[in-house]
């Protein structure tokens, strides 16, 4: 599997049962942030996208999000993965092994207790879990995803999303990530949030031309 120094998501995607999108919005915006993304990187970049199958108890397979999702993006933005959330909660025990021996049995006792509460995992978890397999910490047989490659692991992780994600994953770094074999993340993932009333990706923004510099440090540091 080749290796990636940039993998890219953008939105968290969740369809109607009538099979239109209901934050289409922010699938708009986010997207456009991402194409600015690509003309400014010098360097492989894999676009993933993480489908929220659970909210409104979807069967769909990931091709026909796909195909529902690409309908209302840019044609010039080529999607590599396509990940439902119902499939990182079969990821569990391989995360578990991630997460340093300190904090390992604290962690599964967290992940059982909401999934035997709830069916499913919290979305700090699916977070955690999540940027556990785009960071390659985790090598699962199987995802639903697009193309040969799968998802690819990188050195970089990039997320463009609605400041409403970001207490989810700042509790995801927090109580998970931060347990992590791989922690600290500092250099590794780079989460982008505009204002959730925000008409239009403003791309000449000083915090969006200062968070594209961070990344290309970052990606110049991974390669000395």
């Amino acid at each position: 599997m080749k290796e990636r120094a940039l993998a890219l998501e953008f939105a968290h995607f969740a369809i109607l049962p009538s099979l239109e999108l209901d934050n289409l919005e922010d699938v708009h915006i986010s997207s456009e942030y991402a194409l600015d993304l690509y003309g400014s990187i010098n360097y492989p970049i894999q676009t993933q996208i993480l489908i929220d199958d659970k909210r409104y108890k979807s069967t769909l397979d990931s091709e026909l999000y796909a195909a529902i999702i690409c309908k209302w993006l840019p044609k010039e933005l080529k999607l590599d993965a396509v990940t439902l959330e119902s499939e990182l909660q079969m990821l569990s025990t391989q995360y578990y092994d991630t997460i340093s021996v300190k904090s390992r049995r604290r962690i599964v006792r967290k992940f059982s207790r909401y999934s035997a509460a709830s069916g499913f995992l919290a979305c700090s978890q699916d977070i955690a879990v999540w940027h556990s397999v785009r960071a390659g910490l985790i090598r699962p047989e199987k995802l639903t995803v697009l193309g040969n490659e799968g998802v690819v692991p990188a050195s970089v992780l990039v997320s463009i999303l609605p400041h409403r994600n970001k207490e989810f994953e700042d509790l995801a770094m927090r109580d998970y990530l931060d347990c992590s074999v791989a922690a600290p993340w500092d250099d590794v993932i780079f989460n982008f949030y505009y204002p959730d009333n925000a008409d239009f990706a403003d791309v000449a923004s000083p915090h969006w031309i200062d968070f594209k510099e961070r990344i290309n440090e970052a990606i110049a540091k991974g390669r000395k």
